[in-house]
């Protein structure tokens, strides 16, 4: 389906180039525009939860009645071995999750030509619905079969973002092919939560990270005047925002811990298209 959608509007915008082409020769891509964008991100995240249990068991041999005891006529030691043993018993479950999402939002920048190098610096910002969320859980008890479980859920989201970007680019006529990078800031919000079992029951306990982050973009891109007034354009980010880490834990009263993780990679690959307004575009006429 997307690759239908990519040919689809590949043709439509060559098709439109092609029958503007004959009203105008050659842009000049410096000066002032501004449009609007959307798009699709993806990144990865993972969660883990380990339990480590200490179990004690005693077991008892031999005779252990108090006073004598007599069996047949026959006074018997009274003899009695008690042995504890003690052991360590350690559980994980461990899951990786995928935030993906789509976003929208709008731009701004300047361009300067020289020959056919464009120079530019463009700002965007974003409304995000990308996230991701998962679960894992592992057994309270050793015995594998009749105890109940204790359970993590994770959830990550990156709520907007923008970045503030250098453009070099390469103009063949109507076509502009170039790099960007920059600063890349964004707010996101991770959520960890520890569900236990205790005497019976559950009990659960929760962590959010609510935070702004900044870090840096990478990309390329293609951008297509219409006309001379209006261009569009297909872009490639790849935006690192930092990680972030919440850890949750319980201990009982024998020693047995439980520990949950959230490490939430806040790095996104996103794809875009856009539509851009050029003021003053400057261009000439065919003769």
């Amino acid at each position: 389906m997307l690759r239908r959608i990519a040919f689809t509007a590949v043709s439509v915008i060559a098709l439109a180039g092609g029958a503007n082409a004959q009203n105008y020769a050659a842009v000049n891509w410096s000066g002032l525009y501004g449009g609007v964008n959307a798009g699709y991100g993806w990144g990865s995240s993972s969660a883990s939860l380990s339990d480590n249990q200490n179990w004690t068991s005693t077991s008892t041999s031999g005779i252990c009645a108090g006073g004598t005891v007599t069996i047949n006529g026959v006074v018997q030691n009274n003899t009695c071995t008690t042995t504890t043993t003690s052991s360590t018993v350690s559980k994980s479950a461990s899951k990786s999750f995928d935030s993906t999402g789509g976003f929208g939002g709008g731009q701004i920048g300047y361009n300067m030509q020289n020959g056919r190098l464009v120079f530019g610096v463009e700002a965007d910002i974003q409304g995000s619905g990308i996230s991701g969320s998962t679960s894992a859980s592992a057994a309270a008890w050793p015995d594998g079969t009749t105890s109940p479980t204790s359970t993590i859920k994770a959830k990550s989201e990156l709520d907007d973002f923008g970045t503030l970007r250098g453009r070099l680019g390469y103009t063949f006529e109507h076509t502009l092919v170039y790099v960007t990078g920059g600063l890349a800031y964004g707010n996101t919000k991770d959520t960890l939560s520890l569900t236990e079992y205790v005497t019976a029951t559950t009990q659960t306990q929760s962590k959010t990270a609510d935070t702004t982050r900044t870090g840096y973009v990478l990309g390329a891109g293609a951008e297509y005047f219409l006309n001379p007034a209006w261009s569009v354009k297909a872009e490639y980010q790849y935006i690192d925002l930092g990680s972030e880490t919440l850890k949750l834990n319980y201990t009982y009263t024998d020693g047995s811990t439980q520990n949950a993780k959230l490490t939430a990679d806040h790095t996104y690959n996103t794809v875009r298209v856009g539509l851009n307004y050029h003021v003053g575009a400057v261009y000439a006429p065919l003769k």
